[in-house]
């Protein structure tokens, strides 16, 4: 491969070069932020929410790309490890 063989294709067909993953570049390509929020864990650990929207749809994740899930309540779960998150500042 001419780069080197640095260059990946991922499951969406895309390719990406050194320094950004696929979730770096889904978060960024398609997605706004439209609101940021400052959330806590329950052992008191800051986690960073953002609020984004494509125009038809939004959804919530997390500064790495990670989705997280959206509670009735106004908190937010982690999926992968149930980590539920509390909202401290928007």
């Amino acid at each position: 491969m001419a780069d080197g063989g640095r260059k990946q294709i991922t499951a969406a067909g895309k390719t990406l070069s050194d320094g950004i993953t696929a979730l770096e570049e889904d978060m960024s390509a398609q997605w706004i932020n439209i609101q940021i929020m400052e959330c806590e864990d329950v052992v008191g650990r800051t986690v960073t929410v953002f609020r984004q929207s494509d125009g038809t749809d939004q959804r919530y994740v997390l500064g790495n790309g990670r989705k997280v899930e959206a509670n009735a309540d106004g908190t937010f779960v982690i999926p992968e490890s149930a980590t539920e998150l509390r909202v401290m500042d928007i």
